[in-house]
Order: C-alpha cells, then structure tokens, then sequence
C-alpha cells in the first residue's frame, strides 16, 4: 500500500471510529460569518462614532482602539485589559449584530437553494456508520451553521435547550430520550460552549432560547462570551459552565477527535482534548486551511497522535502526521475544504 493510500485509511479509521467534533470559526468564514479582524473593526467604528458614557469606559475604549490600531488581534486586545460592564455589554451587542444578518443569510441560501451543507453530509456519514447512531459536536461559534447542518440529516438535533419556538436550557442529561424518539435516525448533540445567536438572558440571569429573531429582546442581552477577560469569569456562569464540564467529559470519553476549521485558541477546549491526546495518545484529525502557530505549538509539538490536512497555499493539499512524521503533497485537490475531504472517506 502506498504511503498517501495508508495516510486515507488511517483518516478513515478515525472518522469512523466516533470522534468528537470539534468545530471553529473557520468553518463558518467560508460562508460569510465575519471573523475576528470583521468584528473587531466593527467594535473600533461603533466605539468611534458613538462613545461610551462613563470616563472609566472611554479609557477602557481607548485603550483598545489604540492596540487594534496596532495590528494586535482582537482576542489578544482584549485579554490585555479589563473592560467595564458598559463596554462589555456594547460589544455583546456589536457581535450579535454584526454575525446574526450573515447567518440569516446562510439560512435562506438553505431554504432556498434547498442545497445541502458539506457538514450535513458529513454528520451523516457519521450517523449512518455507527451503530449508536449518536453525534457529539462541540464548538465556539455563535452562528447557527451547525444547526442548520444537522437539521438537513434524519437526526433529532438537541442544542441543549427545549424542543419550543420558546426554548429554556435543560442541559444534556436527556441525550438517552433518543430511545422515545423513534421517527428519528440518530442523534445529533450540539454543545456551544460560548453560547448562540439564539440564547438570550433576562436581568434575572434566565437564559431562553428564541430562534430566528432578528433584533435582541427589550431588557435582555445576548447570551455568548466574547473575548477577552471577563470571557473566563462568564464561563463560571451557566448555562457556560454546563457545558464546558459537559465537554470535559465527552474528552475523556471519546476514541478521538476530528477537529474542522479550529485554530486552537480557546482555553475552554484545548487543555483536556490535549491532555488526552498527549496522556493517552487519543488521535486528533484536524481539517483547516491554515497551519497556524497555536497548530504547530499545541498539536504538532506536543501530541503523539494526528493527522492535519490543509492548504499548500495554492490548489492542493499539505497531510502532516505524526506516524514517522511523514508529509504528503497533493497538489490537485483542496482536500481541506469539507465538500472535497469527504471523497477521502
């Protein structure tokens, strides 16, 4: 067997075997999700034209304005520093309106295209090869792609929150009612550990479930964790840290992980996938167009068991992986690009 015919039965054995899916913001930029760099240029206008109330706020605002002018990135900006409630609570609504449209848009593409998403194809695969028939998928992004990627399978989807127009958050102590759900084929369990463009809290701390709004509710707040320091503290709030002690578990449970467009920068998920890739060796598939630093330092130097598919910055694929740390060059097809990476499998 040739050495690139190993590599794909090795990429098999792992999609196969039930990895956890770890999903980042690189899957959804391809469909016009704004990224970091959109949304902190956002957050430098908004600021710009309309100031902040309080002098404490207005240090706050332009400290950070000073450092995004100074090409730092906007996750970093905003660990250097402590923002105020007022500021928070302003990029909480910047965020929220700046992806919510783009993510209305990706919906009625799928409504009216009535095409299927790569990753439906790909939760699938996945559903139809296991005989649990059950998916675990954890992510950082806010946007609904996942959602809306699942909701095009035969699966029963659960976010976490009641099946309601009018959704409060039960967690995943119900992931065996799969069993009283007999139209559905397979399950598929969508754990959005930094919140979502449908999750709103009230001034009470309630956190509810409203899909498809196009406006953020009257005396609420959107439900997601942005950068920067007060991210970590709102992680020990719920319904963050259900899920984040959820997701450590699914870590230490799962054969391994397929990780799709995830760069490696959340603190929230990485430890423990790490710990159990280095400790005990679990595999990591890792599908993305860029072979980042944090990729190379977290992944490449530390774990004993991967495989990285991505771009050769032209028409191809690079595959890196640890086995012998061998590397193959394909230079015919962007194999990184889920919709040509499920030929592979």
């Amino acid at each position: 067997m040739e050495e690139k015919d190993r590599l794909f039965k090795s990429i098999q054995d792992i999609v196969n075997d039930n990895p956890v899916l770890v999903i980042g913001c690189g899957a959804s930029m391809n469909y016009g999700i704004p990224g970091m760099w959109d949304l902190a240029m956002a957050i430098k206008a908004d600021f710009t034209k309309t100031p902040p109330i309080s002098e404490e706020s207005k240090k706050c605002v332009n400290e950070l304005v000073g450092k995004l002018d100074a090409e730092m990135g906007l996750e970093d900006a905003m660990l250097s520093l402590k923002c105020t409630e007022e500021v928070e609570n302003r990029i909480l609504k910047i965020v929220w309106n700046q992806i919510k449209p783009k993510d209305n848009n990706v919906f009625m593409d799928v409504v009216q295209s009535r095409s299927r998403l790569p990753l439906a194809n790909l939760l699938t695969h996945l559903i139809y090869n296991r005989a649990d028939a059950g998916v675990d998928v954890v992510t950082t992004n806010y946007d609904c792609l996942i959602e809306y990627a699942a909701s095009q399978t035969d699966a029963y989807v659960n976010c976490g929150c009641s099946q309601s127009h009018i959704g409060q958050f039960i967690g995943f102590d119900h992931k065996n009612q799969l069993a009283k759900l007999k139209d559905y084929e397979g399950c598929v369990n969508i754990y959005k550990i930094h919140g979502s463009l449908d999750w709103f809290v009230d001034n009470n701390g309630e956190m509810y479930n409203y899909p498809n709004l196009t406006y953020i509710p009257d005396e609420m707040k959107p439900c997601i964790i942005t950068p920067g320091t007060n991210k970590y503290e709102r992680a020990l709030e719920d319904p963050h840290r259900s899920l984040i002690s959820s997701v450590d578990g699914l870590f230490k449970e799962a054969f391994g992980y397929m990780c799709i467009g995830y760069g490696f920068n959340d603190k929230h998920i990485q430890p423990n996938l790490l710990k159990m890739a280095i400790d005990r060796k679990k595999r990591i598939l890792i599908v993305t167009k860029d072979l980042t630093k944090k990729i190379e330092n977290e992944v490449i130097a530390k774990a004993k068991n991967y495989i990285i598919v991505y771009s050769d910055g032209a028409n191809g694929t690079r595959f890196k992986s640890s086995s012998e740390r061998i590397e193959i060059v394909d230079d015919t097809t962007e194999y990184w690009r889920l919709e040509n990476f499920m030929s592979i499998i």
